[in-house]
Order: C-alpha cells, then sequence, then structure tokens
C-alpha cells in the first residue's frame, strides 16, 4: 500500500496542481459569465414583456438587488429574483418595486416561503394601495388606524405609488422589529444562512 500511496503523491507535482487550480478557476468563470447572460437575458425579457413598467435597468436592479439582499437574510441572486418576479407582474413602477422587494425578503425570510411566491402576492398592490393595505394588516397587524388613514388618504389623491411606499415601509419596520426579538440562537443561525 505505502509504495502504491508514493506513487500517487509522485504525479501531483505543483505545476500538475497549478494547472489543475487554473482549470477549475476558469471553469468558475465560465459558470458565472454563463449565469450573468442568463440573468441579463431574462431581465431584457421581462421588460420586453411588460413595456418596462417597472422602469429598470441591468445597473438599477444590481444595485436594488444588493441593497434589498444587504436588509435581508436573501442572497443577491434571490433578490434579483424577488425583483424580476416583481417586474414581470407588469403592475409595479419604479417608485414601489424596491419597497415591495423589501417587504418580500422580509415575508421570505420568516416565513421561510420562496420570495418569487411571495412577491405574487404582491402583484396588484398598486391598483388599490388602501385595501391593500387592509388586507395586509388583517395578517400582519402593523398599521395603527392613523397610519391606515395617512395611506387611504395618498389612495384617495391617485397617489398610489406613495400609498405602496408608506405601506411597505411600515410593514417593513414592523418585521425588524419582529426579527430583533428573536433570540441569539436565532440570530447565529440567520447570519449562517446568508452566509451559504
Amino acid at each position: 500500500i505505502v509504495p502504491a500511496i508514493r506513487g500517487v503523491l509522485g504525479l501531483i507535482t505543483p505545476l500538475n496542481a497549478a494547472i489543475g487550480a487554473s482549470a477549475a478557476a476558469m471553469g468558475g468563470f465560465a459558470a458565472a459569465y454563463y449565469f450573468g447572460a442568463k440573468q441579463a437575458a431574462e431581465l431584457r425579457d421581462t421588460l420586453t414583456l411588460t413595456g418596462n413598467a417597472a422602469g429598470l435597468t441591468e445597473d438599477r436592479m444590481r444595485a436594488m438587488a444588493t441593497r434589498v439582499a444587504d436588509a435581508s437574510q436573501q442572497p443577491v441572486v434571490g433578490a434579483r429574483d424577488i425583483l424580476l418576479a416583481l417586474a414581470a407582474t407588469g403592475q409595479t413602477s419604479s417608485a414601489a418595486i424596491e419597497s415591495q422587494a423589501r417587504v418580500v425578503s422580509r415575508i421570505s425570510d420568516l416565513s421561510g416561503k420562496a420570495g418569487k411566491d411571495v412577491a405574487a402576492g404582491f402583484a396588484n398592490q398598486l391598483e388599490a394601495p388602501a385595501k391593500f393595505a387592509a388586507k395586509l394588516n388583517e395578517s400582519y397587524n402593523f398599521l395603527s388606524v392613523a397610519e391606515y388613514r395617512r395611506i387611504k388618504a395618498l389612495s384617495d389623491q391617485s397617489r398610489n405609488a406613495e400609498a405602496v411606499v408608506l405601506t411597505n415601509d411600515l410593514l417593513t419596520k414592523s418585521l425588524d422589529r419582529q426579527r430583533e426579538q428573536l433570540g441569539t440562537i436565532e440570530r447565529a443561525w440567520e447570519a449562517v444562512t446568508k452566509a451559504i
């Protein structure tokens, strides 16, 4: 057995190891390029199909995905998927999409549901923001009467995007408070899952 092990170890030279590492790195770059090109094509197709109702560009999408990921447990790819799912509905606007993505990522983080699935529930939020806020409040109990009245007033003034952003910001803050109440073990687990 010892001569066989020596024979195998003799084949592993620094040059062979360097060549192997270089090949692995090139494979990694090729995979990253492929997935990047695939995501860019998905964004292009989504924007074409919806008439770019969300007002996105590749740079804006990347920046928003990074901000959403930084504020949640979602990896950047997950945040990007949420943004794409919201944009694909054709029912969002450039003013509302980031706040929608933030609240969708929080709900996904806390519920364990896929971000795309949660995003589908926000498809018609701009149509009737006050009704949508009331429905969300039934599930999450996050609005005071004064806050609801403010959302309703914005909606009545046809300032739907502002009403949506206010609703989403209030819900996000409420979910953040709940997350802060998690114990040490839960926060440690959250850090591990974000790192993965």
